[in-house]
């Protein structure tokens, strides 16, 4: 029977990673898996490490000489059998019932192409609602998520964390080898244009570097960081979602109608020309802003706003 998930790892030396990392997956609640591990011209026994392991579910393919992180993984996809993929590295480990959880939601939901957990450092597993809103990874459109990846906008997501189906990473054929820096985020760019995506309240994954995806440590890697951007731009756009009507602003208060004002103000001012502002804002400031509340809150407001609003 072929496994449910393949996870593929491209791997340079780093024997003792590696170690932990298959451990984490050999540990896993659901047993349905394979590991394609391609060897990309290590100096060190990474073979000898995989045949004492004595597991048929782990499948090793050697480069003679190092290609790249890229090339390694888009080689391991083509060698996956699994419904699902996972790319993992060799310094990070993912929690016991990762596949679990995952597989569960994704058999579930077949209208969902991907699935991540929740990001950063902390206590693994099944995690409150309200960690997955303060950590920014909350779901949302998928041209929200397009804009969140080209904006480099508190980027919530990673490889690590991940299971996709092996058909959708298929159509994609797997990271654009022309990026560096950047591959995970241009393939992330890729799925959501044309995939749904979802984040589970889980922590499923860690790692040894710190708790941000793309750090450029050196002036070298700012530098190719900065290229890769420019042609991420170059290649994707991004798009706006038509206009669906009228932007609803909430303002909660208690005893603040002196400061409503300016608040208000600056919800009708934004985005547009100041004079054309000036002439909407008295029209919606008589017609349609809604009061509830206390009965001087109306006074208190008028009287706060700026002379053109207020008159």
């Amino acid at each position: 029977m072929n496994p449910r998930v393949s996870i593929c790892t491209s791997v340079l030396n780093q024997r003792e990673l590696l170690t932990r990392m298959i451990d984490s997956v050999r540990a896993q609640t659901f047993t349905g898996w394979e590991i394609v591990l391609v060897d990309d011209g290590s100096t060190e026994d990474i073979k000898g490490l995989i045949d004492a392991y004595n597991d048929a579910r782990i499948v090793y393919v050697r480069f003679p000489e190092n290609r790249g992180i890229p090339h390694g993984l888009n080689y391991a996809f083509t060698l996956a059998t699994g419904d699902y993929v996972q790319p993992l590295s060799a310094d990070e480990w993912i929690s016991p019932e990762k596949f679990a959880v995952q597989v569960a939601f994704l058999d579930a939901h077949p209208e969902i192409g991907c699935v991540w957990g929740l990001p950063g450092k902390g206590e693994m597993g099944e995690r409150p609602s309200w960690e997955q809103y303060v950590s920014r990874a909350h779901n949302r459109s998928r041209e929200a998520w397009v804009r969140t990846l080209m904006t480099l906008d508190n980027i919530p997501i990673g490889g690590a964390s991940l299971l996709m189906r092996r058909s959708i990473m298929k159509e994609l054929e797997g990271f654009d080898p022309a990026f560096f820096h950047c591959s995970d985020l241009e393939l992330f760019v890729r799925f959501f244009q044309g995939h749904e995506g979802w984040v589970l309240p889980h922590r499923f994954a860690d790692a040894d570097q710190p708790d941000t995806r793309l750090t450029a440590p050196s002036q070298d890697n700012a530098t190719r960081f900065k290229e890769d951007m420019k042609r991420l731009h170059e290649k994707h756009k991004i798009a706006l979602p038509p206009a669906t009507g009228r932007v609803t602003v909430g303002i909660p208060c208690f005893d603040m109608g002196h400061l409503i004002g300016a608040t208000l103000a600056s919800c009708l001012l934004a985005g547009t020309e100041l004079e054309p502002a000036l002439a909407t804002a008295n029209r919606m400031a008589r017609r349609n802003v809604t009061y509830r509340g206390a009965t001087g809150l109306q006074h208190h407001l008028r009287g706060s706003l700026p002379g053109a609003l207020a008159s």
